[in-house]
């Protein structure tokens, strides 16, 4: 005949394998387990895959528009440039490719004349964006986004 402390010590293990589920090592037993084990690293993974396909799109969703605006940048500092040289603007871009006389310039290459979508940037001399103290330079993205040097 058992102690009566053992009598109390079995029906409380008795009373832990109701609440906790059965004792069993059958893969059914075990199934809620493996699920989330597989589930949630799967899940999390799937998640990173998601964060990192988003920034790989924003940042390259409007990568030829840096470009554009950089070349824009070169091309009024060029101007500039060209102004204080000559004391005067360029009547077009073409001219700062040009090697005058007195040896000064060129200051940019020819194919810095194109934007990134093989165009001609835009030019005007007379600078209405900028009240005639510099030229403005643009061009258009293929969206039909303008990007000048005046934004």
């Amino acid at each position: 005949m058992p102690a009566p402390s053992d009598s109390r010590h079995v029906q409380s293990a008795a009373g832990a394998v109701e609440r906790f589920g059965s004792t069993s090592s059958s893969p059914a037993a075990d199934e809620p387990f493996h699920w989330l084990v597989i589930a949630l690293p799967a899940g999390l993974f799937l998640a990173f895959l998601a964060v990192c396909a988003f920034g790989v799109w924003v940042t390259t969703s409007n990568t030829p528009t840096r470009p554009a605006q950089a070349q824009i940048a070169v091309l009024t500092n060029a101007c500039k440039m060209y102004h204080a040289d000559h004391q005067r603007w360029p009547q077009n871009l073409e001219e700062l490719t040009q090697p005058p006389a007195a040896g000064l310039g060129p200051y940019v290459e020819p194919k810095s004349l194109t934007d990134p979508w093989q165009r001609p940037y835009h030019y005007d001399a007379s600078g209405p964006h900028h009240a005639g103290q510099c030229p403005d330079i643009w061009c258009e993205a293929p969206d039909r986004s303008l990007i000048a040097n005046w934004q």
